[in-house]
């Protein structure tokens, strides 16, 4: 892995050869005939540094009208004050406690395609040392996040009552 990095960075300060300098090597051609992206497929590095710097300044968003349709957006940003305000007072942000499904990276049979995904996550948990057992898999109450549903609210640290949502 060092040495595909290395080809494409230079030395001593690892800097990347590509970058906004020169457009990350985006090509139009290799985008419309192989690639999504057109950056090519040697460096997966370069498509991460041009989702980080081609976004520009950071936003002033303190001036911003947010309306109506924007209450997720709202409520998102209550969730992430919260959650910046438990750390500072030395608490877990709540937001730690959200999981979604486990990823494994194989292609399921059509029928049986439950078992068989179940199967793999208990395989790829027991293979690492450092991941404890779910609640699940130890044999206790699994919540909807761990059986591979979406976080309840209250599990994701977000609100839980209209009220809490802006609405």
């Amino acid at each position: 892995m060092r040495d595909q990095r290395l080809a494409h960075m230079t030395l001593p300060d690892y800097l990347p050869k590509h970058g906004r300098h020169d457009h990350w090597t985006y090509d139009p051609a290799e985008q419309r005939e192989r690639t999504f992206l057109g950056m090519g497929e040697d460096d997966i590095n370069r498509h991460d540094q041009w989702a980080c710097e081609s976004m520009g300044a950071i936003q002033d968003r303190t001036r911003e009208h947010l309306g109506t349709s924007d209450k997720v957006i709202m409520a998102n940003r209550r969730t992430l004050l919260k959650a910046i305000a438990t750390v500072e007072a030395g608490g877990t942000p709540p937001i730690a406690a959200a999981t979604g499904p486990d990823t494994i990276d194989c292609i399921a049979p059509a029928q049986g395609w439950e078992a068989f995904w179940q199967q793999r996550v208990a395989a790829k948990h027991a293979g690492a040392s450092w991941l404890s057992p779910t609640p699940a898999e130890a044999g206790g109450q699994s919540t909807p996040a761990e059986a591979g549903g979406q976080p309840t609210p209250a599990e994701a640290g977000g609100p839980t009552t209209p009220a809490e949502a802006g609405e």
